[in-house]
C-alpha cells in the first residue's frame, strides 16, 4: 500500500472503482494476539511515551521466557530442586 499516492487513491474513489490491493494474512484472532494487545493496555497505563511503553511490554516479554509460569505441583518440586542445587 505504500507505493499507492493520495491521488491515486482519490482517483480510484471517485470513479467508484475499488483499487486491486494485497491484502496480507495476518493473525488476528488468537489468544497470543489478544494477550500481546493486552498487555500493551497495561503498558500505556503504567507509562507514557512510545519508547518507555514499548520497553516495558518488551521487558515483560523477556522475563516471561526467563520465567515460565508454574502451572503444576511438579513445575515447582523441578525449581525446588534446581534452587538446592545452585
Amino acid at each position: 500500500m505504500n507505493n499507492f499516492s493520495t491521488a491515486k487513491l482519490a482517483d480510484y474513489f471517485n470513479q467508484n472503482e475499488l483499487p486491486r490491493l494485497p491484502i496480507l494474512n495476518y493473525p488476528c484472532h488468537t489468544q497470543s494476539v489478544e494477550c500481546i494487545v493486552q498487555e500493551v493496555g497495561k503498558a500505556s497505563k503504567m507509562a507514557c511515551g512510545f519508547e518507555a511503553r514499548d520497553g516495558l511490554v518488551l521487558s515483560k516479554i523477556s522475563h516471561g521466557k526467563l520465567m515460565p509460569s508454574l502451572r503444576t505441583k511438579a513445575d515447582y518440586k523441578i525449581s525446588i530442586e534446581e534452587k538446592s542445587i545452585v
